[in-house]
């Protein structure tokens, strides 16, 4: 789109189209270069949804918004002819996903939004431009924090911080550019939509508690932005980003089930009965 090039990864043959649009380590490699670890990642998710994983833009032009990132998934999914999908955004992913249903109303069938948020304050573009500030020194100490465990082991802090330093040179070196910290600065840039009462498909959000790249109240927040949305939370005990094996096990459950309720509806609608039955489901679970 617009002169630039997306990738993308598909796999599963049946049932519902579900695009997938990760967050900030989508900007450290992208989906072609890492497209078996995605693969084995969300292989659960392809028993019965035909996923597409895609990746912003391999060069990232500077000052790139969340409105520009939405506006290119809505050219590449038209490009591929799939004109009904589920949406499913990620942690960073998650407000360009919130865009993108807006912008396609009549395409999305559902949204799903986890460990995100909608608008940004003031201590999260605080996390932000500390992360900024890290990158260009090439010191990594607080992301690795905020995305493993503050309680991490200083030898291993320093292990980290060697090699993020490496990895973050090659990165610039393969695709020109540090699109890494292109796309944090992209978090501070706010164009978020004012509101969402356009929306009427059916809206799971999914709160991660502790988590600490985005504060759970922002998470809450989130659900506010929707008239009926089903918000399901998973109390992870660690404190990071990254999802444990456990809480893995209930998002592939209840992402699962909210598609395969939402599908016996009419589109763009979904009951209290229903809505209840993937709660109840999660209850289950946990």
């Amino acid at each position: 789109p617009n002169g630039g090039s997306l990738d993308y990864i598909q796999f599963g043959q049946r049932g519902p189209h579900l695009l997938i649009i990760l967050g900030l380590g989508d900007s450290i490699r992208t989906v072609k270069d890492i497209s078996i670890l995605l693969y084995l990642y969300f292989l659960p998710y392809a028993v019965k949804n035909r996923v597409i994983i895609m990746s912003r833009r391999r060069t990232l032009p500077k000052n790139i918004t969340n409105l520009d990132m939405a506006e290119d998934y809505a050219y590449a999914m038209n490009k591929l002819e799939i004109n009904e999908f589920y949406l499913w955004g990620s942690s960073a992913g998650g407000p360009i996903a919130q865009i993108l249903a807006l912008k396609e109303v009549d395409k999305v069938k559902g949204l799903i939004l986890s460990k995100t948020f909608g608008k940004s304050n003031a201590r999260f573009n605080g996390i932000v431009t500390r992360y900024i500030e890290e990158f260009k020194e090439k010191k990594f100490t607080q992301l690795i924090k905020s995305f493993i465990s503050f309680d991490i082991k200083k030898q291993r802090i320093e292990l980290l911080n060697k090699f993020l330093s490496k990895a973050s040179i090659l990165i610039t070196k393969k695709y020109g550019q540090n699109r890494v910290l292109i796309f944090l600065e992209s978090l501070l840039i706010v164009n978020q939509l004012d509101t969402n009462e356009t929306l009427e498909c059916p809206v799971l959000v999914i709160v991660e508690e502790n988590d600490s790249f985005v504060p759970t109240k922002m998470q809450r927040e989130l659900s506010n932005s929707f008239s009926e949305p089903i918000v399901i939370n998973i109390n992870n005990k660690r404190e990071g980003h990254f999802i444990t094996v456990k809480s893995y096990i209930k998002y592939v459950r209840v992402i699962s089930d909210f598609i395969r309720v939402s599908e016996k509806k009419t589109p763009h609608n979904m009951s209290e009965n229903n809505s209840t039955q993937v709660i109840r489901k999660v209850e289950q679970i946990r």
